[in-house]
Order: C-alpha cells, then structure tokens, then sequence
C-alpha cells in the first residue's frame, strides 16, 4: 500500500504595520487525498474560521491573522497546537498518523498521543453522545474512578514532556474536563447495554411506532428498560457527584477558548441554579439562555455557549417527546447571535438525517 504523504507546512511572517508588526500565520497544505476547493482552520470557541483555498490539486494556501496561541483544527487532520509566530510543519506518514516539525512539534506530538491514550483508557460511547463506552458503562462506581485517575496518570506523564506551561495548563485542564462530562453521563446511563439501547432507539424512532396510540408510554418504557437495573443508588451517586465537582475551577478563559469539554461544564456549572423540568423543557431552556450573557461576559464565549444550551435542549426534546422539531421552532424564535444559529442548525440538521 502506497504511503499517502500529507505535508502542511505552517510559516509565520512579519508584516510591516502601522506602529508595529502585524503577525500573520502562512498556512501551507500539500494534502492529495482532499475533496473540495479549501480546507479550513478553526475554533468555535472562538468564533474563529479561515478558509485555506487550494491552489492547484492538493495544495492550499493563506495567511491569516490567529486570535492567539491554543488549539485549532484543521480538516481531515483533526486538532493541533499553534502559537504565532511559530512555524510548524506536518507530515501524513499513514491513516491519523502524523509527523510534526518546527517549534510546536513536540506540543503536537503529545497531543496526537494524548487522542490515542482517551480512545484507549476512556473511550467515548459511539452512540450515546458524550458519554463513556458500552463497557465502561458496565463498570461499578469504585472501578470506574480508578479508570479515570489511570487516565489522568497518564495525560500528566505526557504532558510532562513539553516544557510549554501554557500548553501544559489546557490540556491537562481539557482532560480534566473531558473527564467531568464522561462522569455526569456515566451517573445517567449507568450499566445500558448497546443491545437494549440500540432496540429502543430504533422503536422511538420508527414511524410505525408513532401511530399506536400507546406511543407515549412505550416510549418512556423504551428510554428506562435499558437503564433500570444500573440506577445508581445514593452512596455511589454522591461518590459520582464529588468526583465530577471536586477542584473545578470556573472561569477559566484560557480554557474557555481552547477546550469544548471544559464549555460543556462550565455551562453545567453556572447554569445549575436553572434546573431542567422535563415537564417544561422549553420554560427551562429559555430561562438557561436568558441567563447565559450576564455569567459569561465575553460575548464570543456566551454566544458559543448559547450554541451548546440550544443544541442540548434539541437533545432532551427528543428523549422527551421526540419532537425536536418544536424545540428548534422555539430555539428560531430567539435572539441569538449568528454564531450560536449556526450551531443550532448544524446540529438539527444532522438529527434530521439520523431519522432517514
């Protein structure tokens, strides 16, 4: 088998400007196995987003202007490390393999070996969306959280090989994070097999299923059989509880713009004082929206998280009722900025094609 090579090359040069430098990162893909006209550089959090056109078959070029040093992604290679200033290079040796070279090549070398240690250690669930494996699923409490610090142990032992504080402060606080949001959805679906989970997705969402006017019940029936002998009980809920609450620290912008699994939390976090009715969804969810400017006064960071609220209560809508549909009706009737509709969108079409 041919070796695919993809060669990005990432070169920082100094423009001349009024009172200084203005600093634009010249990006540089030679990428044969592409689809399309351009690539993109990006960070939602940040509301940042650079299309790189291409320029002949495989290679695509630009010079953009980076918001600051921290993680970005970049299509069909996946998330890296960049700072301006700092050239970087990478190099496609075989499928989600990569070589790295420049100043930044050692803080991308431990964050490619940082994805292959969570896919190994604290897998995420393929169909239950940020929760942990089927397997892990299966697993008491007590275990559970010696697979968590076994997968902490080895983020630090990684991230102990840069010498970058900055970098070393985000990723081990994105796999805090991360390691937060698989302990909330580890406490909510607690021992589910794929098997029963599988079998009451497929009638929740089976058009014949819809028409017996004994839906309703059978579909609440459905979402808890899979879960009914794995209920946590009250000891082990607060034991899940203290892990997934102790030594969180709020407000971390740094974080904030750099980790979606510290996003996530953080909006769990402040808006914990607005639970969630599931009588009421829509009550709720509104009053989590209202909420959200005045706790997070950074307007690019609230409307990401605007974005992450209304795509969460498309989620419970459809556990709830499966009429999702009504929620994104709700969620179009709201002021948002265009960032956070965006995300919303995105998110409900993709729901639409699942029922397809």
């Amino acid at each position: 088998m041919t070796i695919k090579i993809i060669i990005a090359g990432l070169a920082l040069s100094c423009l001349p400007g009024m009172g200084g430098f203005a600093q634009q990162t010249k990006v540089s893909l030679s990428l044969p196995t592409a689809e399309g006209k351009a690539l993109y550089l990006t960070n939602e959090q940040r509301n940042f987003a650079v299309e790189i056109p291409s320029d002949s078959k495989s290679n695509f070029k630009a010079a953009v202007d980076l918001p600051g040093r921290g993680f970005y992604a970049i299509d069909q290679i996946g998330e890296i490390y960049l700072e301006p200033g700092n050239a970087l290079q990478v190099i496609a040796t075989a499928r989600q393999s990569y070589q790295f070279k420049g100043k930044q090549s050692k803080e991308n070398e431990v964050l490619s070996r940082l994805k292959a240690v969570r896919a190994t250690l604290l897998p995420q669930n393929s169909i239950i969306k940020n929760a942990p494996s089927f397997n892990l699923l299966q697993q008491p409490v007590q275990k559970f959280a010696i697979t968590i610090q076994s997968y902490k142990d080895s983020v630090t032992k990684l991230v102990s090989a840069s010498k970058n504080i900055f970098f070393r402060e985000i990723a081990m606080g994105d796999a805090d994070s991360y390691c937060r949001v698989m302990l909330m959805n580890f406490d909510r679906f607690h021992e589910a097999d794929s098997t029963s989970y599988i079998a009451s997705l497929d009638f929740i969402n089976n058009a014949k299923s819809k028409t017996d006017p004994n839906f309703r019940f059978k579909m609440y029936r459905a979402l808890l059989l899979p879960f009914m002998d794995g209920f946590l009980n009250e000891e082990d809920r607060q034991a899940v509880y203290k892990l997934y609450n102790d030594g969180f620290r709020a407000n971390d912008h740094n974080l904030l713009q750099n980790s979606t699994w510290y996003a996530i939390i953080s909006s769990q976090m402040a808006l914990a004082e607005i639970p969630i009715d599931e009588n009421n969804l829509k009550e709720s969810y509104l009053r989590r929206l209202a909420a959200i400017p005045s706790k997070f006064p950074d307007s690019t960071l609230a409307d990401y998280l605007t974005g992450l609220q209304g795509i969460e209560y498309l989620d419970a809508a459809q556990q709830a009722t499966t009429d999702f549909e009504s929620a994104y009706e709700v969620l179009k009737s709201v002021s948002m900025s265009a960032q956070s509709r965006a995300m919303i969108e995105r998110a409900f079409l993709q729901m639409k094609r699942r029922q397809l």
